[in-house]
């Protein structure tokens, strides 16, 4: 771009460098070039849906909830959000219930849609994704990118003052995306109807702090009640108690709880997860393909999930273990008795107790490969 040329400036723009077979970069220049750089630089990088960091996140298996991807969905599409009261929807269930897994997916069909506002994934393993820091910048980062009518805004905010990153939630808030966006929407709103409108928050129980939890939906709350910014806003976590304070107190009117294990039953997805992933063991085993596992067995498995994805995985991860004996492996995993409530871990304690009492050939190297601390989800639960 600009071969040759010499003795001119540039102040401010987007440039289009077009080469080849319908290649397509933009450039940004100016004031939008050192604001997005400077953003870029304050972002957690790892919690955006298609990040490097999270290559191998889970995804719903295919065929699998397909009920509530299609809701989430028409949701996200509706016909009329701003006349809707909701605005945030709150997938609610224990660990093990698919939250991730569902959000992923959500997030891959909403960008391949090109719905895909902005992202955030927390994790607890993460030093980026584990406190509500990076938050805010990292999604005005992603809105930049998407929406050009705002990005001038946002860029500008950060080029007029680089502490803007050191203030509180709410000055963040304010500064990088409420103004910005509402700027946007006063100086062109025919373009709003064209803005991508999701945006995915995964994982609010895994801040360290539920006092962050707290600021995080009400900086949400702040956004998309108070200022009706036109977004949609999907957010999985576990019900613990900051977030149930939020709901009964501030959200109830604007945002819909739901339930996973009791609105969407798991039993019939996990039953063709199972049977997915059986049919790839007779073939790694040479078993004839419909003879095992039996109908009671897959329905056993079924019945000791109780609606958890995590455990179908961790079964497999077990049947198909190291002994490679997965017919005498079913069985143990099947004879293990469940207390109420009973955690996956406790339960592969349960397990390895079975195997040391009937058969050393599937040792403890089998079951701590798949204990709370070592297990690594799966590409598709």
């Amino acid at each position: 771009m600009f071969e040759n040329a010499h003795h001119f400036n540039t102040h401010g723009g987007k440039f289009i460098d077009v080469g080849g077979n319908y290649y397509e970069n933009a450039v940004y220049v100016g004031e939008s070039y050192s604001g997005m750089k400077t953003l870029y630089s304050r972002i957690a990088t790892g919690a955006l849906h298609n990040s490097y960091e999270r290559r191998n996140a889970p995804r719903c298996h295919p065929g699998t909830r397909l009920e509530v991807l299609d809701h989430s969905l028409a949701w996200v599409q509706r016909p009329n959000p701003q006349a809707d009261p909701i605005k945030l929807l709150w997938f609610d269930g224990p660990a093990g219930a698919g939250k991730s897994a569902i959000q992923q997916s959500i997030a891959d069909r909403c960008n391949e849609r090109k719905m895909l506002a902005a992202s955030f994934f927390f994790s607890h393993q993460s030093d980026q994704r584990d406190s509500d820091r990076l938050l805010i910048a990292t999604l005005a980062y992603q809105l930049a990118q998407k929406l050009d009518t705002a990005r001038d805004s946002i860029t500008t905010a950060v080029v007029n003052d680089h502490s803007v990153f050191d203030r509180d939630h709410m000055y963040q808030l304010d500064a990088l995306i409420i103004r910005p966006i509402t700027a946007a929407i006063v100086g062109n709103p025919a373009a709003v109807a064209e803005w991508p409108k999701a945006i995915i928050i995964d994982g609010l129980d895994e801040c360290k702090e539920e006092g962050q939890q707290k600021a995080v939906l009400v900086a949400l709350h702040e956004a998309v009640v108070k200022h009706k910014l036109p977004f949609s806003i999907i957010i999985a976590s576990r019900a613990d108690p900051a977030v149930r304070e939020f709901f009964y107190l501030i959200g109830e009117g604007c945002m819909k709880r739901i339930e996973l294990n009791t609105i969407y039953q798991a039993d019939n997805d996990i039953a063709v997860y199972l049977r997915s992933e059986f049919d790839i063991m007779c073939q790694k085993y040479r078993i004839e393909k419909g003879s095992w596992p039996s109908k009671e067995e897959v329905q056993g498995l079924v019945a000791k999930a109780s609606g958890q994805f995590i455990y179908a995985a961790t079964a497999l991860k077990f049947i198909d273990g190291p002994s490679q004996r997965p017919k005498h492996n079913i069985g143990l995993i099947l004879q293990v008795e469940l207390t109420h409530g009973c955690a996956l871990r406790s339960h592969s304690e349960q397990v390895r107790g079975t195997t040391a009492d009937s058969d050393h050939s599937v040792g403890h190297r089998d079951i701590s490969a798949i204990s709370g601390h070592r297990y690594q989800q799966p590409l598709w639960i």
